[in-house]
C-alpha cells in the first residue's frame, strides 16, 4: 500500500471514529448512558487505527509488524491508547519545559544558551521524577481508566451474570458516561492537533524525523 492510501484510510477511519462519537451524543441526549458509554470507548479505538495510519502515512520506513491486527484486536487498541497517553504527557513535557525554553534563547550569548539548556533539562527530569513517584495524579487516574476500559464497555452492552448476581447495564450512569466523554475527548484532541500540524513546515519535518528513528528503534525492541 503507497502512503497516499495510508492517508486516504486515516481519513475514512477518522471521519468513522467521529461518527461514533456524535451517535454517543445522540444517545446522552435521550439518557441511555450505557451504550452511549460503549460507543465513545468503540469511537476511541477506531481513532487509534485512524492514528496508526496516519503514522504509515507519515512514516513510510517503520514497520508494523501487527498493522493489521489493529482492524480487528480490541485489546491491541485499547493497549495502545494507554501508551500513547503516556506518550503524548511525555512528549507535551518535553516540549513544555525543554524546547519552549530552548527556542526563546535567541539573541542570547553562548552561555546563557548552555545555562538554560542544563537547567530547562533539569527541570524536566525533575518533573517526570516527580510524576513518577506520585501517586492517584492525573495521568495515573487516565491510565487506569484506559486499562479498565474494556470492561466499561462490555458493560454498557451486555447484561451481565456472575456468581449468582444479574447485572445490568443501566450501572453505568451519567456520571459514569460523562467520564468516559472526557477521557476519550482529551485523546481525540491528540488526534485532531496531529492531523492539523503543517507537514510542510521545515521544524515539523525535523521533529517528525526525530520521532521516525525513535519509533523504528522502539518497534524493533519491541517486535512489534
Amino acid at each position: 500500500m503507497d502512503k497516499d492510501n495510508y492517508l486516504n484510510g486515516f481519513r475514512l477511519t477518522f471521519e468513522n471514529a467521529k461518527r461514533l462519537f456524535k451517535a454517543a451524543e445522540y444517545l446522552e441526549e435521550r439518557k441511555e448512558f450505557p451504550i452511549a458509554n460503549s460507543l465513545l470507548v468503540l469511537s476511541a479505538e477506531e481513532g487509534v487505527k485512524a492514528y496508526i495510519l496516519l503514522i504509515k502515512h507519515l512514516f513510510p520506513k517503520v514497520k508494523f509488524d501487527l498493522f493489521y491486527k489493529f482492524f480487528r484486536d480490541h485489546d491491541l487498541k485499547l493497549n495502545t491508547i494507554q501508551n500513547l497517553v503516556l506518550f503524548f504527557f511525555i512528549f507535551q513535557k518535553i516540549d513544555e519545559l525543554f524546547y519552549q525554553p530552548m527556542i526563546a534563547t535567541n539573541g542570547l550569548t553562548e552561555v546563557e544558551i548552555l545555562m538554560t539548556r542544563q537547567l530547562s533539562f533539569q527541570n524536566l527530569i525533575e518533573q517526570l521524577s516527580k510524576e513518577a513517584n506520585t501517586n492517584n495524579t492525573d495521568l495515573d487516574k487516565e491510565l487506569n481508566w484506559w486499562e479498565n476500559a474494556k470492561n466499561l464497555k462490555e458493560k454498557g452492552f451486555y447484561v451481565e451474570f456472575n456468581e449468582g448476581i444479574w447485572a445490568s447495564p443501566n450501572i453505568l450512569n451519567e456520571e459514569k458516561y460523562i467520564e468516559t466523554k472526557r477521557y476519550v475527548s482529551s485523546f481525540f484532541i491528540k488526534i485532531e492537533k496531529l492531523k492539523d500540524l503543517n507537514y510542510e513546515d521545515e521544524e515539523v519535518k525535523r521533529y517528525l524525523k526525530l520521532i521516525e528513528t525513535s519509533l523504528i528503534d522502539t518497534l524493533k525492541n519491541k517486535n512489534i
